[in-house]
C-alpha cells in the first residue's frame, strides 16, 4: 500500500511539474458556436486552451431550436421536446497555421447527450400517436474546418464533422410496453459556425 501511495504521489508531482511548463506557453480563451446536429440547432459555449498548434476545449451544450419544429407532424418523427441544457462536449483541434489570417485545422469531438424526445406516429386508421422517450448518447466525430483570425485575439471558425455514436434508448410508449435498448453504431454529423476570443 505504501509503495502504491508513493508511486501515485511521485507521478502527480511529475505531472504537475510538466503541466506548469505547458500552461506557461498556453493561451486561454472563450468560444461560442452554433451547431446543426442530429436533433436540431445547438448552442455550444466553451472554454478553450491553446498550446502552440493545439487547441483543447470543453463546455455544455444547449438546444436552442429543437428538431421538433423542423418536421411536419405526424411524420414518424423522433425529436427533442424542448429547449435547454442536454449535454456536454470535449474537443481537440490541431491548427496548421495558427498565426496566419486563415488557419486550417483538423479536429475530433467527444460528446455526451442526455435528451428527452417526443415521438410521433400515425396508425393505419389515421390516429396520431404521441409519446416520450429518452436517449443517452456518446458520440465520437472527426472533421475539418477553418478559422479567420481578425486579430491575435479574435477569430471566426467553421467546421464539419462526421462520426458514429452509441445510443441507449428508453421508450416510454403508453401504447405498448416500455423498453430500453442499445444501438451501438449510428451515424452522426455536425456543422459548426462560431467565433472566439483569446485572453
Amino acid at each position: 500500500m505504501k509503495r502504491i501511495s508513493f508511486t501515485l504521489m511521485f507521478s502527480l508531482i511529475i505531472a504537475c511539474s510538466f503541466s506548469q511548463g505547458i500552461f506557461k506557453q498556453s493561451q486561454k480563451g472563450f468560444n461560442i458556436s452554433s451547431e446543426i446536429g442530429n436533433y436540431g440547432i445547438y448552442l455550444f459555449p466553451n472554454l478553450t486552451l491553446d498550446i502552440k498548434k493545439h487547441t483543447i476545449a470543453c463546455g455544455p451544450t444547449f438546444i436552442i431550436y429543437p428538431g421538433y419544429y423542423l418536421v411536419n407532424k405526424p411524420n414518424k418523427a423522433i425529436n427533442p421536446k424542448q429547449k435547454g441544457f442536454y449535454g456536454c462536449h470535449l474537443f481537440y483541434q490541431y491548427n496548421f497555421r495558427p498565426e496566419r489570417g486563415f488557419d486550417f485545422f483538423v479536429q475530433t469531438n467527444l460528446i455526451y447527450e442526455n435528451i428527452e424526445l417526443m415521438n410521433y406516429g400515425i396508425t393505419s386508421t389515421n390516429i396520431v400517436l404521441e409519446w416520450k422517450s429518452r436517449d443517452v448518447n456518446i458520440i465520437q466525430t472527426f472533421g475539418i474546418g477553418g478559422k479567420i483570425n481578425f486579430s491575435k485575439k479574435m477569430y471566426f471558425n467553421t467546421s464539419i464533422d462526421f462520426g458514429f455514436y452509441y445510443m441507449n434508448k428508453h421508450d416510454e410508449n403508453p401504447y405498448y410496453s416500455s423498453q430500453s435498448e442499445d444501438h451501438p453504431f449510428n451515424i452522426a454529423g455536425i456543422i459548426r459556425i462560431g467565433c472566439g476570443y483569446k485572453f
